[in-house]
């Protein structure tokens, strides 16, 4: 679609005022916000025209206009003029990458409530995964007599934990033989292969074994599930609910955070730079919701993402900055951890 430049001018200015203020905007404001270089009169003409092209929407008679999925999307694609980052607001992101737990998902839980913070938005993160990772042990930790740490650990250095009771209280030589037996059965094994037929298959092989350790089975299957997708961590769910948006019906929004199956989707599908995607794209669970998403790599080609979740005006010029040097600065860290070439 193509616009002249008045009218590209005008939609840009219903954006800017709609996302500063969460109303409907009038040729007024329109002509305030472009230094009154047009009447109001031609501004109104103007919005008729962007009307009819599905750019912008009337949301009631005598109300002003608000911008349309269309129109956010030209806007987005076209029009948007991005804010960079000032010093001070680098220095302040950088801060936080001076000290890193080596606990890698706890370094990205404190990543992501700083930016649930700063955005007033909810942060979306996923802990960096590696293209087939491939199994290299387990260990188990005792807590008490019939309870225990299951520490799963990939040849990527991914570690999961998982905590178990079992039913019956083992011996230290049959622990040391199921974890053997486990260890052998599954090395050189890639995560994406055990599935659960594979651990049924495992455990017709542990024989009498397979009953006593039938928690840990389990939870191996677990864990090799999450390292395989990525840990999800979402942080600032109750910043949504200080929106105008979402404080009438809150379950709406909830309900959608709760789907990970999407969520997920959605991290997919964001390639290089930021990925914008608005609430009327999640096809039969539509939400009034924006999403930034910035996929962050090592290089040893470990990949996660790193995001925001907030009200479909989202102040997209401003925080799509924030989101991609997130993502910049992220990488280069978890490559210096991973120690990788």
């Amino acid at each position: 679609m193509d616009l002249d430049k008045r009218k590209q001018l005008i939609l840009a200015a219903i954006v800017d005022e709609y996302i500063a203020h969460g109303e409907p905007v009038g040729s007024r404001a329109v002509a305030a916000k472009l230094g009154n270089a047009y009447s109001s009169a031609t501004i109104r003409n103007e919005m008729a025209a962007l009307t009819e092209l599905a750019l912008i929407e009337q949301p009631h008679t005598s109300a002003g206009r608000v911008p349309s999925y269309l129109g956010y999307r030209f806007y987005i694609e076209k029009l948007m003029n991005l804010k960079p980052l000032s010093g001070k607001e680098r220095k302040a992101i950088e801060s936080l990458f001076h000290s890193a737990d080596a606990d890698i998902e706890k370094f990205l839980e404190k990543i992501s409530n700083y930016l649930a913070e700063i955005t007033n938005c909810v942060s979306l993160t996923t802990t960096p995964v590696v293209p087939s990772p491939v199994f290299s042990h387990i260990e188990l930790v005792p807590f008490t007599r019939r309870t225990f740490l299951l520490v799963y650990i990939t040849t990527a250095g991914t570690v999961k934990n998982r905590i178990c009771r079992l039913e019956l209280q083992p011996g230290a030589e049959i622990l040391e033989r199921f974890v053997r037996a486990v260890n052998a059965e599954l090395a050189t094994v890639s995560v994406e292969e055990i599935s659960p037929a594979f651990i049924q298959t495992l455990g017709s092989k542990l024989g009498e074994l397979a009953f006593v350790f039938s928690p840990l089975l389990l939870a191996l299957y677990q864990a090799a599930e999450e390292s395989a997708e990525g840990q999800l961590i979402l942080e600032g769910r109750t910043n949504l609910l200080s929106h105008r948006e979402f404080a009438g019906d809150p379950k709406v929004v909830m309900d959608f955070l709760a789907r990970q199956d999407i969520l997920r989707g959605i991290l997919m599908q964001s390639g290089g730079g930021a990925a914008i995607f608005r609430g009327s794209e999640f096809g039969d669970f539509p939400v009034p919701i924006g999403i930034i998403v910035s996929k962050y790599h090592t290089d040893g080609n470990s990949e996660g993402s790193i995001g925001i979740i907030g009200p479909q005006r989202i102040d997209y010029p401003r925080l799509i900055p924030y989101i991609e040097y997130f993502a910049e600065l992220v990488g280069r860290l978890l490559t210096d951890i991973f120690g990788e070439d």
